[in-house]
């Protein structure tokens, strides 16, 4: 039994490594957008 949960965390481990480098992503995307749409209508 004990493996098995291990195996367990070690992929929620993964999961939230993964959701975590997916939302610093969308949340550079993002500023990077509004960044860009500040400049361009400032301009």
């Amino acid at each position: 039994m004990p493996s098995v949960h291990l195996e367990y965390e070690q992929i929620l481990k993964r999961l939230f490594d993964f959701l975590r480098e997916r939302l610093l992503k969308n949340v550079v995307v993002t500023v990077l957008e509004k960044k860009n749409l500040q400049s361009g209508g400032s301009r």
